[in-house]
């Protein structure tokens, strides 16, 4: 404690001892909600610590999935091909995270949207070819998807590895 407390203390103490009495009780009042004010955060830090070492959902941040994602995504499309046929196309892809934060707060799902841009482009790609065409330029296919998705994925801290174009199922 300061010096000139305690001095002040002692003399309100021996001016009028009631007074001198309430100013000690009020400075052990206000050191023991110091100490337990000081424990209390120091608790809450090391468990928001050890919440985020295993994984649990931390409080006071965006909503984000703390499950590791697995590094491949398989959609099944469906496309209106130029002859009219109408095939569900399966469509891999695998991925590397390479900027978690970018991965956690770019986006609350990046994974549906990184889906759905795939879907998307594949469909446009697709849609000019007849289902014959389709099935004999599928690695063309494979190649030029990769090349037009690869920069929207590294918006969401991801690095597009392959693009794959798997089995294509009439559904008419």
């Amino acid at each position: 404690m300061d010096t000139e407390f305690l001095n002040k203390i002692y003399l309100a103490f021996m001016k009028n001892p009631v007074q001198g009495f309430l100013l000690i009780l009020l400075s052990v009042i206000l050191t023991v909600v110091g100490w337990y004010l000081s424990a209390y955060v120091k608790e809450k830090a090391k468990s928001k610590a050890s919440n985020i070492k295993n994984g649990k959902k931390r409080t006071n941040e965006p909503e984000a999935s703390t499950e590791i994602p697995k590094n491949k995504g398989e959609h099944f499309p469906t496309v209106t091909f130029s002859d009219g046929n109408i095939a569900a196309v399966q469509v891999n892809f695998t991925y590397r995270i390479f900027d978690a934060k970018k991965y956690v707060y770019e986006s609350a799902d990046p994974m549906g949207i990184l889906s759905n841009l795939v879907d998307a482009r594949f469909r446009q790609l697709f849609e000019q070819f007849s289902i014959k065409e389709a099935i004999e330029k599928r690695r063309e296919a494979e190649h030029e998807l990769k090349h037009d998705l690869s920069g929207e994925f590294v918006k969401y801290g991801i690095e597009l590895k392959s693009i794959t174009i798997g089995s294509i199922q009439s559904v008419n």
